[in-house]
């Protein structure tokens, strides 16, 4: 009994790892192995199987994590409306440039996407301007084509000069909105077309007729500035003429009266 007992654990102590609880990592090992049960590997080998059965399930999840289902991910772009105040068209498509760079659309889910989000008569205008495998970069183009109103710097700071906050804004979000437009509007400037921009803005609102420069003319230099200022001025004075040139102002009327003989 001894004996039997002896053999016994020399049987398991030559088999330290024994059989495995799991199959897990044992599936699907190297050619080396193959067709050779567990209990003829030797114990440097199975130790090698399991590392490798375990590397093998963490590269699939890794591959895995980095290779979301983009099926069933929905999209939600920001809303416009064209007819509400202070929509800006070109900072809404920044926007969807932001949203399109992780998961871009086109096609019938692109415009899926954008009839949920286009408001009023923007959203018109997507069912007269859709069509079959349309893209986003063709959608922008015709969308700030129609909905972008190109405007001066100067005409920008005029308007926000004379707006007001909304019903119910307070003066943190106004204040906000204000500076925000101004950045986008502005990023591209430089320091003498800014303060250009706000020369012509303050003067319009002191001289009305500074209105249409404003809002029709860009202006990018001083010189340009100087310019137009000139011009307006004299305008507004008018060609002096010369007493030598022309008839005197005091000149006395002439009156023709009947003779006797024609009467």
């Amino acid at each position: 009994m001894l004996n039997n007992d002896n053999e016994n654990n020399q049987d398991h102590s030559e088999d330290p790892l024994g059989a495995p609880s799991s199959e897990v990592g044992y599936t699907g090992t190297s050619q080396e192995h193959a067709g050779q049960s567990f209990n003829d590997i030797t114990d440097n080998n199975r130790w090698k199987i399991l590392f490798e059965a375990q590397q093998r399930q963490m590269f699939e999840l890794i591959r895995a994590l980095k290779q979301p289902s983009n099926t069933d991910l929905k999209v939600t772009f920001p809303e416009y409306n064209p007819d509400a105040q202070d929509n800006d068209a070109r900072a809404w498509c920044n926007t969807v440039d932001l949203c399109m760079q992780e998961n871009p659309l086109s096609g019938g889910s692109l415009i899926i996407a954008m009839s949920k989000a286009l408001k009023g008569s923007a959203a018109s205008w997507l069912a007269q301007n859709s069509f079959a495998g349309i893209t986003w970069s063709q959608l922008k183009d015709l969308f700030l084509a129609r909905f972008d109103y190109v405007e001066t710097p100067a005409a920008t700071l005029y308007r926000l000069l004379n707006g007001t906050p909304k019903e119910g804004e307070c003066m943190s979000s106004y204040a906000t909105r204000f500076l925000s437009t101004l950045m986008s509007q502005w990023r591209s400037l430089s320091v003498e077309q800014i303060a250009i921009a706000v020369t012509i803005a303050h003067a319009s609102r002191i001289d009305t007729r500074l209105q249409r420069l404003a809002f029709t003319t860009e202006i990018n230099t001083r010189v340009k500035l100087q310019q137009e200022l000139m011009a307006l001025t004299y305008r507004k004075r008018g060609p002096q003429t010369s007493d030598k040139g022309g008839l005197p102002c005091d000149a006395k009327k002439t009156s023709v009266r009947p003779s006797k003989a024609m009467l």
